[in-house]
């Protein structure tokens, strides 16, 4: 009996290199035929599959930045009516308050005009009464003073 372990007995290389170089090329021949064909089919559809989706985002890209250039065109486009409008209400603004402060003027000087109708009718009605009145408080005077004295 040997006392080689038998990893080291010299017998044994031959046919241990021959399982090495059998499974060896077992190996290599199933890699190359089967596994790497399958391995590029999957890389060369995950490149197209790649580049389709670049191609698609790169479209994509286009059709927003021209739905955003036409956006901001638009928005433009919107303030400048907004503005027209506004300096539009703003002139008719200013017509409707013009002609509400010349009709308040209209009434106002009317009412004044009245006014000083009036004034002037009730001083006219005065300075007719004043002789009569003068007259009563001369008497008056007269009178106060007789009864006094």
């Amino acid at each position: 009996m040997s006392t080689i372990i038998p990893q080291l007995d010299t017998a044994y290389f031959v046919p241990q290199i021959l399982w090495l170089a059998v499974v060896f090329c077992a190996l290599y021949f199933l890699n190359v035929l089967v596994f790497i064909p399958k391995l590029r089919a999957h890389v060369h559809k995950r490149e197209k599959i790649i580049s389709g989706n670049l191609a698609r985002a790169t479209e994509l890209l286009k059709e927003a930045k021209a739905m955003r250039a036409k956006t901001e065109s638009l928005i433009l486009d919107m303030k400048t009516k907004a503005d027209s409008i506004r300096e539009k209400a703003t002139t008719y603004a200013g017509l409707l308050v013009a002609e509400k402060f010349a009709e308040v003027d209209r009434a106002f000087a009317l009412y004044v005009e009245q006014y000083e109708k009036e004034m002037e009718h009730k001083r006219n009605l005065l300075i007719a009464e004043l002789p009569g009145i003068v007259e009563d408080i001369k008497n008056r005077v007269v009178e106060l003073a007789i009864n006094k004295y």
